[in-house]
């Protein structure tokens, strides 16, 4: 699909020290965010739906923070781990979204 050079080109001009930085901040208030709703005293884990929203969300969190700290040697795992976090991210969703439809 994409060679090395692809990957690196788009480091060069995408990826300024300034954006890397911001993105190493939004990563770890991400997870900081995604413990602290970890850690939340009101939360609806009755059933086994309760406990994957919480699973899925902190993984999304993990997954974004692992990936904004490789390096341009590592960018297309850092493509892949990104691409899981938005996964673990929907997942999360639609888990909230039926548990607030199941528990009327």
């Amino acid at each position: 699909m994409f060679d090395k050079k692809d990957y690196k080109h788009i480091v060069k001009e995408g990826e300024t020290p300034k954006n890397k930085t911001w993105s190493k901040i939004l990563s770890i208030i991400y997870i900081i965010l995604a413990v602290a709703y970890l850690i939340m005293p009101v939360d609806y884990d009755i059933n086994i739906i309760g406990k994957l929203d919480d699973f899925f969300i902190f993984m999304s969190a993990f997954c974004y923070l692992y990936s904004s700290f490789f390096s341009a040697s590592n960018l297309k795992v850092a493509m892949m781990l990104k691409v899981i976090s938005c996964v673990f991210a929907m997942l999360g969703a639609f888990t909230l979204l039926a548990l607030s439809l199941f528990m009327k």
